[in-house]
């Protein structure tokens, strides 16, 4: 018999999962929760049967769905043949199969299990043509492979959550668990890839830079994300919030910055807190030209704000300014030995 409930994290050693796991111990919610962390070795969403054993096996009573293929320009180099329809890489098919049909799987398993689920989506699923911070409720244009087996993962529990429903109205059988998306944007940290990691690498390391001026987004620090899901999380398993469909929340810190921009607060910023000798040249760069010289980087939005306002008002929380989070990011990578 189980002392606590619950609360399994898939991806588990990717950087938003290990942020969750290291934030965890001064939660609220452990004090009601069992933390059970997953990653991808241990548990692959897109191993149908696999999962629904593992998943019935555990009873969880919520799912915070971390898993995912985030090699953007590596999906558009390697699995260009998807807009072709000829035969690619297997395993770069199944790995980028986490995105969508992984996240099926587990939306079904989820849902046959009476397990809430929050899954991570992307700002990428927006083309980049408004010129106003994208809503949750406005359309999506994924210009990116990545980009499109993240909508295809959103498409797929909408169209899941609408099959149960008329399963619900038909059989008069009980109501379905709540199922949630969230969108954010920029994720960084101090572990794994991300941006942050990767322009203090090549800060260290070259004379001198260039970076894309002209696409506008909100960084966002893994450990703000964790806030808004742990925050929606405990909606959903103390308060019981339900949902009529699957609704999409929005998260990012405030603020919007050119990704140009970005690598100067992230240089001068590491300058302040000794994590860099030397102020290393950046030069702003077109991305037409950066594509030019990098003819296999994927195009990316050239604007993805997401507007926060509806989260806020639902989970009464306020986004961090972004430069704020970096600092703070950046204080405790200079404290770890």
């Amino acid at each position: 018999m189980r002392n606590k409930p619950t609360l399994l994290l898939t991806g588990a050693s990717g950087q938003l999962g290990l942020t969750l796991q290291s934030m965890w111990p001064q939660h609220s919610l452990q004090k009601h929760f069992e933390l059970c962390p997953m990653s991808r070795a241990e548990l692959n969403i897109i191993h149908e049967a696999k999962l629904s054993k593992t998943i019935k096996k555990l009873r969880p009573d919520l799912i915070i769905n971390a898993a995912a293929y985030n090699e953007v320009d590596r999906a558009e180099e390697n699995l260009s043949y998807l807009r072709l329809g000829d035969v690619g890489r297997d395993d770069d098919v199944e790995l980028v199969m986490a995105n969508d049909f992984g996240v099926y799987n587990l939306a079904c398993a989820a849902q046959a299990n009476a397990a809430r689920l929050i899954h991570i989506s992307t700002d990428y699923v927006f083309s980049g043509e408004s010129k106003q911070p994208y809503t949750p409720a406005d359309r999506t244009g994924p210009i990116s492979i990545y980009a499109h087996t993240k909508r295809n993962g959103e498409v797929l529990m909408h169209k899941l959550a609408q099959d149960t429903a008329q399963e619900v109205t038909k059989k008069r059988s009980r109501q379905r668990a709540p199922q949630a998306i969230v969108r954010t944007s920029w994720l960084y940290s101090t572990h794994r890839r991300n941006f942050l990691t990767t322009m203090l690498h090549l800060l260290a390391k070259q004379s001198e830079l260039q970076v894309v001026n002209d696409q506008t987004g909100s960084p966002t620090s893994c450990r703000s994300l964790v806030k808004c899901l742990l925050c929606l999380a405990e909606r959903m398993m103390l308060v019981e919030k339900t949902y009529p469909s699957v609704p999409t929340f929005h998260w990012c810190d405030s603020g919007a910055v050119t990704r140009y921009d970005f690598a100067l607060a992230i240089r001068d910023e590491a300058m302040a807190a000794d994590l860099l000798k030397r102020s290393t040249p950046i030069k702003p760069v077109s991305t037409a030209d950066y594509q030019a010289q990098h003819p296999k980087s994927a195009p990316r939005p050239a604007y993805s704000v997401l507007d926060t306002s509806s989260t806020e008002s639902e989970l009464d929380i306020r986004p961090s300014p972004w430069r704020e989070e970096l600092r703070h990011t950046l204080k405790h990578m200079a404290k770890q030995p």
